[in-house]
């Protein structure tokens, strides 16, 4: 598993880090991490720095450079139905974890504006967004 520093891996994507079903459920903090960043992702009006500067952390480098070019005001009011920590909804508010490995997981965030598809990594002993998505139930 590769070493996280500063708070972001350079991570990249891989087939195997997403693609198969969950054989185990997967760790909460998973699924929180992934709710927390589209919290703090889909906010339009804020100064682009600071949309940054709150995301980048939560993200792995090659998203966190991707995102560096992104303006907000182009990203859609994407609050999450349900935030970051609480207690696990069930029903079609609640993330969803499409698929997940040890290495990873893709995540269906319900938001107020549909649904977003995050994938997220797992660095040592945190986890770190690496693309979001429009989300489409499956």
């Amino acid at each position: 598993m590769p070493k996280a520093s500063n708070q972001r891996t350079d991570l990249t994507r891989s087939a195997d880090a997403t693609t198969s079903a969950p054989e185990a459920p997967i760790d909460p903090a998973a699924i929180d991490a992934a709710t927390r960043f589209i919290q703090l992702w889909g906010r339009p009006t804020i100064d682009p720095p600071a949309w940054l500067a709150d995301l980048v952390p939560l993200a792995t480098l090659r998203y966190a450079q991707a995102l560096a070019t992104v303006d907000p005001a182009r990203v859609p009011t994407a609050l999450p139905t349900t935030p970051p920590g609480a207690a696990t909804p069930t029903g079609s508010t609640a993330p969803r974890v499409l698929s997940a490995t040890p290495a990873g997981a893709v995540v269906l965030v319900p938001v107020t504006s549909g649904d977003v598809k995050v994938t997220i990594l797992h660095a040592s002993s945190s986890w770190l967004v690496d693309d979001v998505e429009p989300g489409t139930t499956p």
